[in-house]
């Protein structure tokens, strides 16, 4: 079944969030709950993250760990 959540997750966060190459979003997942880590170049990305990983069917709790880390401007 965590197995399929992490699916879903996936596709949820990188179908609708679509992050950018600067992102790093890792997906754990353990008894049907969720951890997401890494970095995001907005807090709304990291909001919107969490959303969307909690709407996934079967999925019990999301523990949001995303860092914000905006690109560097050149």
């Amino acid at each position: 079944m965590d197995d399929d959540i992490r699916a879903g997750v996936y596709r949820a966060l990188f179908t609708t969030l679509m992050p950018s190459p600067d992102s790093a979003i890792h997906i754990v997942v353990a008894n049907q709950n969720v951890t997401l880590v890494g970095k995001v170049g907005t807090q709304g990305d990291k909001n919107l993250a969490g959303i969307l990983a909690h709407g996934v069917p079967l999925v019990y709790m999301v523990t949001n760990d995303l860092l914000v880390d905006p690109p560097s401007q050149s």
